[in-house]
């Protein structure tokens, strides 16, 4: 899949924070151990774990 920037936090406004220094898929962004809260440039929120 297409490699982006994960986030380790989102703020109340929904704009993505604490940028990880790797570039991630998706889902490994998001489903990884370390459970990204949000990835890519647009800041996709990712869903909430065991979803």
């Amino acid at each position: 899949g297409r490699q982006g920037l994960c986030y380790t936090a989102v703020n109340r406004n929904g704009e993505c924070k604490n940028r990880l220094a790797i570039r991630l898929s998706k889902k490994d962004c998001c489903c990884g151990k370390n459970m990204g809260r949000g990835w890519g440039d647009e800041c996709y929120t990712c869903p909430p774990a065991g979803s």
